[in-house]
């Protein structure tokens, strides 16, 4: 697990949160339901972020070797 990814996946979906279900404040947080929605968000955006990093360096690899031909 990449600390940085996770550190940036949570800040991101308390960007999200703040924006959307918080009405531009976070004090929507001192309801469970909203915390318990917060979790899997974070595992998506996670999950989400890993597989644009694994086709960025993909993608990048591919560029690297080809100049080498």
């Amino acid at each position: 697990m990449n600390k940085k990814r996770l550190a940036f996946s949570i800040l991101f979906t308390l960007f999200l949160f703040f924006i959307d279900e918080g009405y531009y404040d976070l004090t929507s947080f001192k309801s469970l339901g909203n915390w318990i929605i917060f979790f899997p968000y974070v595992v998506v955006i996670y999950l989400l972020f890993s597989i644009i990093n694994k086709v960025c360096s993909f993608i990048s690899g591919f560029f690297q070797d080809s100049k080498s031909l």
